[in-house]
């Protein structure tokens, strides 16, 4: 590959930063939907996003002491990607963008025709995030 052996190293600061406005984020949207009354919709919203802050840490923290034996998942998250994790994540969310634009086509139709819109809002987040891994999965795997 081309890509050059001197990289600048992931500076700390931006990663807490990264963290602490992601924990921001998560709790002003907890304290809307809380607010709103709904709430174990909220403490799914800390579950979920914690859950994520974790991964996101852990991730962070293995890409910027071991970059070669991290995955190419962690070296995307932090700036370290070669011209290989580049095509992998280019092209999975090339193959999301092409299925969420036909899942959300068909919402919309079964929306139209009485669906329940929750039930449909469901479906369609899940099958893209089902879709989102499962190319990245298989590009991975391929190339």
């Amino acid at each position: 590959m081309s890509t050059p052996e001197h990289r600048r190293p992931l500076a700390p600061r931006r990663a807490v930063f990264a963290l602490a406005t992601g924990a921001v984020a998560i709790l002003l949207i907890w304290a809307l939907i809380d607010t709103v009354g709904d709430p174990d919709v909220a403490s799914g919203v800390l579950v979920g996003g914690g859950a994520v802050l974790v991964l996101a840490a852990i991730g962070l923290w293995r890409a910027s002491r071991q970059p070669d034996r991290t995955g190419t998942a962690s070296r995307a998250l932090v700036g370290q990607k070669d011209e290989r994790d580049t095509a992998i994540v280019s092209g999975a969310f090339t193959v999301t963008g092409r299925v969420a634009t036909i899942a959300v086509a068909a919402a919309t139709v079964a929306v139209a025709v009485g669906a329940d819109p929750l039930v449909v809002l469901r479906v369609v987040t899940f099958t893209v995030y089902v879709v989102l891994i499962g190319a990245f999965v298989v590009l991975s795997r391929r190339t």
